[in-house]
């Protein structure tokens, strides 16, 4: 499973999409990790950021 942590501010722009700025997808190997993220409502309001396949995996998990 990847991690990443951290804080980041973006903005979602007029198509409702958010930007995954280059710092965060170069830690991210788009054939382990897939091409795509979740963009998911976590516990306390946080917003949690998933690479595709580590949330098929955490979906499986519960």
């Amino acid at each position: 499973m990847l991690l990443l942590t951290g804080e980041y501010q973006h903005v979602v722009d007029d198509k409702g999409r958010v930007l995954v700025s280059n710092k965060l997808r170069n830690q991210i190997d788009v054939e382990e990790h897939g091409a795509n993220f979740y963009l998911v409502l976590g516990a306390n309001g946080i917003l949690c950021l998933y690479p595709e396949k580590c949330f098929e995996q955490l979906v499986l998990s519960v």
